[in-house]
């Protein structure tokens, strides 16, 4: 429920409310860095990523999710309005998600998979990666 503070003040927000959000506008994902010179191994980096043209209202999610960040999105051209993103990754979204995860429709599938990331050990290549894959899957275009 997005209850109502009095104009040009945003909104306290709800649970339902931000995981409605986060099924129309956002996304969760794993991704995974090459191995660099300073280290033979690949990293895995879980991330809530939030697009939209309101700033005010991502950072209102920031608020309410209580970590990540706002960031100005490059325009595609001068015809479309600037948008915004807002990034959260790691080990603080368990509790977002957890807090979530009754409220996601869309989404859910993700969640539950982002929750079964971190459960496995950060060294289980096969099991992190067979995670990676399934995220990709989930997170096709029209899929």
């Amino acid at each position: 429920m997005l209850i109502l503070m009095g104009e040009g003040k945003m909104p306290k927000l709800s649970a339902g409310y931000v995981a409605g959000f986060i099924d129309g506008e956002g996304c969760l994902s794993v991704f995974k860095s090459k191995p660099r010179p300073s280290r033979s191994y690949a990293e895995y980096v879980a991330v809530l990523v939030v697009v939209n043209t309101n700033r005010d209202v991502l950072e209102a999610i920031r608020d309410w999710v209580g970590t990540g960040t706002v960031y100005d999105a490059s325009r595609a051209s001068a015809m479309h309005k600037r948008t915004y993103q807002y990034h959260a990754k790691g080990r603080q979204l368990i509790p977002i998600l957890k807090r979530l995860m009754p409220h996601l429709v869309v989404k859910r599938r993700q969640a539950r998979l982002m929750l079964d990331f971190f459960e496995t050990d950060s060294r289980d290549y096969v099991a992190r990666d067979t995670i990676l894959a399934r995220f990709r899957e989930l997170n096709l275009r029209g899929a």
